[in-house]
């Protein structure tokens, strides 16, 4: 959901995936096609036939992965470089990890618990705004099993908050995609709001929702160090890593990717090429 005219100020807190520059989105990209592209060739085989280089061999699962890894790393030395490098980093100057601090402590000035509990309320409504009417929307829902969305003012809520109508169309709550939800469900609202202001009051939660900022503005700073990308480094998961280093997460990510179908290919494989007859009984 998209409501204009609303800072949603914590949504900063849980930000992540910052990027440099076109430059390491791009390497990201190209990186993510090739180990996507290697692991989509597996594929399984009946008992009893030959195993190819592509093809996966459940009897030595490690082995059919060490292949695509060797391909992988081969075909993004080709395509990326460097494809590792031990050029000295640059790191935020001390000058802007001061200004940060100053920052938080200005995000966050709560001191007291009367202040926190306050500032809880506030950063509630902050974090889970409640659509109303005259608000300009962007609403996304399933209708009849069919993703669509609609645009415009709230002309009015109806069935106590169950139904909006956005623009010229009526749309359930129960209809909404699940992560908007929380905007247009006042009960649910409420409850995250809830949750929210417990967690916010508890002295633990605090200080991890202010490291979580912290971390944030300092992935921000690191992001604008462009030096590092000219050394050879890649901005990726708000650090500045290698290009081996991105290949490695990424092939553990389509590895798990690459479990899961093998586990449903291999349920339903064609013996001999032929499905199995059944006997009559």
């Amino acid at each position: 959901m998209i409501r204009k005219g609303i800072a949603f100020v914590m949504a900063a807190v849980f930000c992540c995936g910052l990027t440099a520059s076109e430059v390491s989105e791009k390497k990201i990209r190209m990186i993510t096609q090739i180990v996507r592209g290697e692991f989509k060739k597996m594929v399984v085989v009946a008992p009893g036939k030959t195993i190819k280089s592509w093809q996966y061999d459940s009897k030595n699962k490690s082995a059919s992965y060490a292949k695509i890894k060797t391909a992988i790393y081969n075909n993004v030395k080709k395509k990326v470089q460097p494809f590792e490098t031990k050029a000295k980093q640059d790191g935020i100057p001390p000058k802007v990890r001061s200004e940060i601090y100053k920052n938080v402590a200005k995000r966050f000035p709560y001191k007291t618990p009367a202040d926190i509990a306050l500032g809880a309320m506030k950063e509630a409504e902050l974090a889970y705004p409640l659509v109303k009417k005259g608000d300009d929307v962007t609403v996304r829902y399933y209708r009849g099993g069919i993703f669509t969305k609609s645009e415009g003012k709230v002309q009015s809520i109806r069935e106590g908050g169950q139904v909006y109508e956005v623009g010229n169309k009526l749309v359930r709550v129960s209809e909404i995609v699940e992560s908007d939800r929380r905007y247009f469900d006042p009960e649910l609202n409420a409850k995250l709001r809830q949750e929210f202001i417990d967690d916010f009051q508890d002295p633990k939660k605090f200080a991890q929702i202010k490291r979580d900022y912290t971390n944030h503005l300092n992935a921000e700073a690191l992001s604008k160090i462009i030096t590092n990308e000219k050394n050879g480094y890649i901005f990726f998961r708000d650090r500045w890593v290698t290009a081996k280093y991105v290949t490695d997460q990424l092939i553990v990510h389509y590895q798990k990717v690459t479990d899961k179908r093998i586990a449903v290919e291999s349920s339903h494989i064609v013996r001999g090429g032929r499905a199995p007859v059944k006997k009559k009984k």
